[in-house]
């Protein structure tokens, strides 16, 4: 079965490549993705065998089980070919995590400052409707 080449599906790839073995929230969260997305796409690609999937039983009472998956020789093939599929995007290891990080911590910048200009806004808002209040009262 062919399966679509994608940005998502490559960066799932990848990750699990760093990784070597991982659940699929943890390639999520490394990757950048939706947790639904993810796990689609490890669903397409353990079916096309490209990973292999395996239940972890090793977990505390009362937690689900999760289920690890790892690259299978073909999935290294394939990881392979989305990398000379989408040359500017492979990887560039440490460059690339860094890259990673760097729009983790401007997102978090701006969100920062979005929330102190609504604040801002908010207690403009309130002092001037408390101010109205006031002159309506004299």
């Amino acid at each position: 079965m062919e399966i679509r080449k994608t940005k998502q599906r490559f960066h799932a790839l990848e990750i699990l490549a760093e990784l070597k073995v991982a659940h699929g929230f943890e390639i999520a969260t490394r990757a950048q993705l939706k947790v639904g997305t993810v796990y689609g796409i490890l669903m397409a690609f353990e079916e096309s065998g490209y990973v292999e999937g395996r239940w972890d039983d090793s977990q505390p009472d009362g937690r689900p089980r999760k289920k690890l998956y790892r690259l299978t020789e073909k999935g290294v093939a394939l990881l392979a070919e989305y990398q000379d599929h989408f040359p500017a995007q492979a990887s560039l290891g440490f460059v690339g995590s860094v890259n990673r990080e760097l729009h983790t911590a401007i997102e978090e910048v701006w969100g920062g400052i979005w929330k102190v200009s609504v604040r801002r806004e908010y207690d403009r808002q309130k002092a001037a409707a408390e101010s109205a209040k006031q002159h309506k009262t004299q």
